[in-house]
């Protein structure tokens, strides 16, 4: 089994425990619309911690928020394997996991379209972006104004593909 998909199945912590201790060969892993809320960020940090084989890892249309992504990131320093990263609507605004994305790993593709880190999240996205391995980066609907974008675009020099439809 390399890829997994379990959608909209309302993952329990119990559940996402159990799961993550069995998928030691995966390389893609959907959890799109599980409800999953900040603590699973631990366990997914603990995970990506471990796991040598895991290179996608979809997390769309969760409710991770700051914290989630905090711990899950730190978690993400210590993987060498995860290239694409997609938190696209996860409740996630301006906080210190958003450098710590871009900065601590490995990461080629990262999507947090849809979350509201406006410019103050922007601007930390693009000092960091100046170091990282990335080439896409996806910020549609992100709540950026001209300022956001622009701090994004003068740093994004390094990525191949950048999206900023639906901002302010």
């Amino acid at each position: 089994l390399t890829e997994l998909r379990i959608n909209e199945c309302c993952l329990g912590i119990g559940e996402l425990q159990s799961l993550c201790h069995s998928i030691r060969h995966v390389r893609y892993l959907d959890l799109t619309g599980n409800e999953l809320v900040p603590e699973a960020g631990m366990i997914l940090g603990n995970m990506l911690r471990e796991n040598n084989y895991l290179e996608s890892l979809c997390l769309d249309e969760n409710q991770l928020e700051n914290s989630g992504l905090e711990s899950l990131c730190r978690g993400l320093a210590y993987n060498q394997t995860l290239k694409c990263l997609s938190l696209k609507a996860n409740n996630i605004t301006c906080c210190d996991g958003l450098a710590m994305l871009i900065h601590c790993s490995m990461l080629q593709m990262l999507s947090l379209s849809e979350n509201a880190i406006g410019d103050a999240g922007a601007k930390r996205l693009g000092v960091s972006l100046l170091m990282s391995n990335l080439d896409t980066l996806h910020l549609d609907a992100c709540m950026m104004t001209d300022q956001g974008i622009a701090a994004i675009c003068r740093a994004g020099g390094c990525l191949r593909e950048l999206s900023l439809s639906n901002n302010l």
